[in-house]
């Protein structure tokens, strides 16, 4: 047993950890593995999450991080299992509420240094275990292939399994209502779940004024295009790092950029044999490079993240990169003529848009690394204060520039954006106190000149006249309006290559 001690108060016991272990199959570099340190036995990987995290990624419904977290909840039941229930175990029959004293224990934080849990974190453990418990209960016809220290542990879930499917009130199978009488209610606040805090999530925009300076003070061309892209074009790191020298290209003067599924995405390529071929982009990485997709390399350092989003073609799981002003999307076809001919140069060993200095696919850490290091410059330059305000942040710059400058409808951000669902656009869009008191006062300005509302002739046309007088959107740097174009058409074939 181990004792983790997290800050400076915080003392858990716990006899698992949660490593990366190489594997060889045809979807994934690595897999989440739990390794178990009992008392009295030697440190061993758990066959049953073992066979569970390699089905979790066979069915391909969750990403890697959301295994490892998975593997973490589990990991919580092994300890109560092996610190708390064995060791007080009289006989098999105090097995039967094992699973429901575990959730109980993890909810109020009763044991092992646990803390009350949140409700979201009780939902998603009380969730884990229930389909965990509903893979080892399937288990039972491979019973004899378990390790000899892994099968009383097996019996065990699957009696509480069948005794917690059996109550009517089973916590595993039902929402958990709390009750207090008054004696508890002292007890309940001390102990009781943390529950989150109400009312919208406020989430830092990087300051619209210092972002051409941000760009500006960036001398690497591969760098300027990074925080071009996630400011004025509103998208993740992780949409930008998947992108492939394909899915970037010239059009009327401007770069068009496409963003895709990095597996399930259909494309067209011409392969080896110069004949046009159409598939997933899965299909096109292994075929033409050997390559598998960055979402399935596990936990190596090229791997890269994805989350869903709204596509604007469903079918094939792709979408625009929408560019919030049109001098970005000239200046970005500049810098991307000067960024395929100096940088991204002649590597032929993989698709992908952006490269390090050797030339291998960029990193998402980075990708990150570089963005931070571009907003260090800037506080050093200028004395300001970024504190909490990194690369996220510039895609916050884009709702609240969409939202709050241009004043866009909020279903237009959200496809813009990618957001899958309305709220999570919401939350992105900060309409400023300033802003809110504008839209009001202009509204109801308009009303009187349009005779909705009573106003003199003197009052209509002082407010004609401060229309007239509203400042315009604020210039971008000189530099950024200059187009490679000069009237000839550009070989995209030539460019790629």
């Amino acid at each position: 047993m181990y004792r983790l001690v997290i800050g400076t108060s915080l003392i858990m016991n716990t006899i698992h950890t949660v490593i990366h272990l190489g594997i060889s199959a045809p979807d994934y570099e690595t897999m989440p593995t739990l390794i178990l340190f009992p008392e009295g036995v030697e440190p061993h990987a758990s066959f049953i999450v073992a066979r569970y995290a390699r089905y979790l990624q066979k069915e391909g419904h969750a990403s890697y991080a959301t295994i490892k977290r998975d593997l973490h909840y589990i990991g919580l039941l092994f300890d109560y299992y092996y610190l708390v229930v064995k060791p007080n175990a009289k006989n098999t029959n105090d097995w039967e509420m094992f699973i429901e004293d575990f959730l109980s224990a993890f909810d109020k934080g009763a044991v092992l240094g646990w803390r009350a849990a949140k409700t979201a974190d009780y939902t998603y453990c009380k969730n884990t275990t229930k389909q965990f418990c509903q893979f080892v209960s399937g288990l039972k016809s491979s019973r004899k292939l378990l390790p000899a220290e892994e099968k009383d542990l097996e019996y065990s879930i699957n009696r509480s399994y069948e005794y917690c499917a059996h109550l009517k009130t089973s916590l595993l199978f039902h929402i958990k209502r709390k009750s207090h009488s008054m004696k508890d209610s002292h007890k309940s606040k001390e102990r009781g779940r943390r529950r989150a805090k109400s009312g919208a999530t406020v989430v830092k925009y990087f300051p619209p004024e210092y972002v051409p300076l941000l760009i500006e003070e960036t001398t690497n061309v591969r760098d300027k295009i990074i925080l071009l892209m996630a400011a004025y074009g509103g998208r993740r790191q992780c949409e930008i790092i998947q992108i492939l020298i394909n899915d970037v290209e010239p059009v009327n003067g401007r770069l068009h950029v496409t963003l895709a599924h990095p597996e399930t995405s259909s494309m067209s390529w011409l392969c080896k044999a110069g004949k046009k071929r159409t598939g997933t982009r899965g299909e096109f990485l292994k075929t033409m490079y050997g390559l598998k997709p960055r979402i399935n390399l596990g936990a190596l350092s090229s791997s890269a993240g994805w989350k869903g989003i709204k596509y604007d073609d469903k079918n094939t799981e792709t979408s625009i990169m929408w560019f919030i002003r049109e001098e970005v999307e000239r200046y970005l076809l500049t810098l991307h003529i000067q960024y395929m001919e100096e940088v991204r140069g002649e590597y032929s060993h993989h698709p992908y848009y952006f490269v390090n200095q050797n030339g291998d696919p960029m990193t998402q850490k980075s990708m990150s690394k570089a963005i931070h290091s571009a907003c260090k410059r800037l506080e050093k330059k200028y004395g300001i204060n970024l504190d909490g305000r990194r690369g996220h942040s510039l895609r916050h710059h884009y709702g609240f520039y969409c939202a709050d400058v241009l004043q866009m409808d909020l279903l237009m951000i959200r496809k813009y954006m990618g957001h899958k669902q309305l709220s999570s656009t919401a939350i992105y869009t900060h309409i400023s106190p300033e802003k809110a008191r504008q839209v009001i006062q202009n509204a109801q300005d308009k009303a009187k000149l349009e005779d909705r509302i009573d106003a003199d002739i003197e009052e209509r046309l002082q407010i004609q006249q401060r229309f007239e007088n509203q400042p315009a959107i604020a210039k971008l740097p000189n530099s950024w309006m200059t187009s490679w174009l000069t009237g000839e058409e550009i070989d995209t074939m030539l460019i790629h290559r």
